[in-house]
């Protein structure tokens, strides 16, 4: 079988949501760590300038965004609980509630001398000021609709609250954890884990729940160099299409897919499938070959290239 490749860094929030994802399913990954910020040369050569992290990768096919990512590891597993499609709509406007700006209230709440010593570990002092600068101008061209609110603190203590009362069993899917789960927690580890904060005082459920995810939280993958990354690209080709795609207008032209709400670089190629959940485009990579690179319909937007 072809390696699971995680492209990622250590502190990303949702590249934990991965890792914690993978513990729990059991599966066998390879580790490509990346940068907090562009430029990512090997990321650039497989997934043509997409920047959100992480990105996965098996063989010739990339993944972009966590909830790609997810269904792959849905399917690799067999443990359908882990894909957003099996949520229903309140389950799934939960998830969007955790992941937009109760997620960005807690990237805020981060912020403090604990996580900038991680960083300047990282990437040192340079590297921090030109993060600050990087995430300030991403800041500034995010969609509205995804602004942290403006009531922060009230909208996070609701969460926790709802999260206390959601947690009659171990895990919100029961006694098992899945999708909902790691969604609701990877901004709580951000807070808490990376930037030190003490948040779950009076939520005694919330705080048992994120200790149990915290322990399938794993960052000891063996390592991959950006040469096999390229060569496991080159040497693959992209895995079949599904044999029924839905008609799309663009199917077969080239078009640009961005995400519609932040970090919103374009990526470009021909369009190859449209499904239910996802787009597929194909890239031609100097350095990988021919690549199929993977991008959920929600929240993405897409278009014909100039």
């Amino acid at each position: 079988m072809t390696d699971f490749i995680l492209h990622h860094y250590a502190i990303s929030p949702f590249a934990a949501k991965i890792r914690a994802m993978l513990g729990y399913a059991e599966l066998p990954w390879r580790s490509a760590t990346t940068t907090p910020m562009p430029p990512r040369p090997l990321v650039d050569a497989l997934a043509g300038g997409y920047r959100r992290i992480p990105v996965a990768q098996l063989g010739a096919d990339i993944f972009c965004d966590s909830r790609i990512i997810c269904e792959e590891i849905a399917a690799l597993s067999g443990r359908a609980s882990l894909s957003p499609a099996t949520l229903d709509s309140e389950q799934q406007a939960f998830v969007d509630k955790a992941e937009l700006g109760v997620f960005f209230t807690l990237v805020g709440k981060a912020t403090g001398w604990p996580l900038v010593r991680k960083v300047v570990a990282d990437v040192g002092p340079l590297g921090l000021l030109r993060l600050l600068g990087d995430r300030k101008a991403m800041r500034a061209k995010m969609n509205a609709a995804v602004l942290p609110p403006a009531d922060g603190a009230a909208t996070l203590q609701a969460h926790l609250d709802e999260l206390e009362a959601r947690l009659a069993a171990p895990y919100l899917h029961g006694e098992q954890p899945g999708i909902m789960d790691f969604s609701a927690w990877h901004g709580l580890w951000f807070a808490t884990e990376v930037g030190g904060k003490t948040l779950l005082g009076g939520h005694p459920a919330v705080a048992d729940w994120a200790g149990r995810i915290n322990h399938l939280h794993r960052n000891d993958a063996l390592a991959i160099t950006a040469s096999d990354c390229l060569a496991a690209a080159r040497d693959n080709t992209p895995r079949p299409l599904a044999e029924h795609t839905e008609q799309h207008t663009h199917l077969g032209r080239t078009v640009c897919i961005a995400p519609s709400d932040y970090a919103q670089e374009a990526v470009t190629g021909e369009l190859v499938a449209s499904l239910p959940g996802r787009f597929i485009l194909r890239r031609q990579s100097p350095e990988a070959g021919t690549l199929h690179v993977h991008f959920p319909r929600e929240r993405f937007s897409l278009a014909l290239a100039d």
